[in-house]
């Protein structure tokens, strides 16, 4: 199935001679991720992750003032495009955004070491540039607080990652060994990785030069986060 959707506003119609046809929605960003989550392949371990924290913002956005929905519908659908440009790269055979790399470098990874990979590539890379295609910066900072209280909401998937990682004898033995520890500082990197992309889509826009060394010392710890993630689980 081609993974490739540009996801565009509103509805497609097709005209005959003498009749026009039927409207066709575009697919939901939930009806694409339910799709390739059961498709063959790496990209279906994350999906399944992004799927469940989807219906997760779905529900928390319900009742918040049609603006913010209109917006936070933009966002996920340039969001998810990130993602299914990845998984169309690396079916095709093509080149891998950066930022996606680790996660298809083998087809052999633990599902675990998938949804690290793809946490990591999904947050600290692709938030900024789905930012960015969203609004310019004035509209984006009127946004803001919303963007941040769905941290809130996100921490209700965490806690169901963190408890299905325990089940991985390696995620089990460094939540050990940190004394548990781990669980609070996860939140914490969670938190700050979401704030620190929303930090980059801003400077993207107002401070070019810092915006550039920003996101270069940002790749890199995403280089060391992803080799951590292979070495240690």
């Amino acid at each position: 199935m081609k993974l490739t959707l540009i996801l565009l506003a509103g509805l497609f119609y097709t005209t005959s001679a003498t009749q026009a046809q039927s409207p066709v929605a575009e697919p939901s960003v939930l009806q694409i991720l339910d799709s390739v989550r059961h498709q063959p392949g790496p990209a279906r371990h994350f999906a399944e992750l992004y799927y469940l924290t989807t219906i997760n913002a779905t529900e928390f956005f319900e009742q918040a003032p049609k603006p913010v929905q209109s917006f936070m519908n933009r966002f996920e659908s340039n969001f998810l495009q990130r993602f299914t440009d990845a998984a169309d790269s690396f079916r095709l055979g093509k080149s891998i955004p950066e930022v996606w790399k680790s996660y298809y470098a083998d087809t052999a990874y633990s599902q675990l070491q998938y949804h690290l990979l793809g946490i990591n590539a999904h947050i600290n890379g692709d938030i900024w540039q789905a930012l960015v295609a969203t609004a310019y910066a004035d509209t984006l900072e009127l946004y803001k607080k919303d963007y941040i209280r769905f941290g809130k909401g996100l921490l209700l998937i965490y806690r169901d990652f963190y408890r299905s990682a325990l089940l991985d004898k390696h995620f089990r033995k460094w939540h050990n060994l940190s004394l548990g520890m781990s669980r609070a500082y996860g939140k914490y990197l969670l938190k700050h990785w979401r704030k620190r992309q929303w930090t980059l889509a801003s400077l993207y826009y107002r401070q070019k030069d810092r915006f550039a060394s920003k996101t270069r010392l940002v790749r890199s710890k995403m280089t060391h986060i992803n080799t951590l993630i292979l070495r240690m689980l």
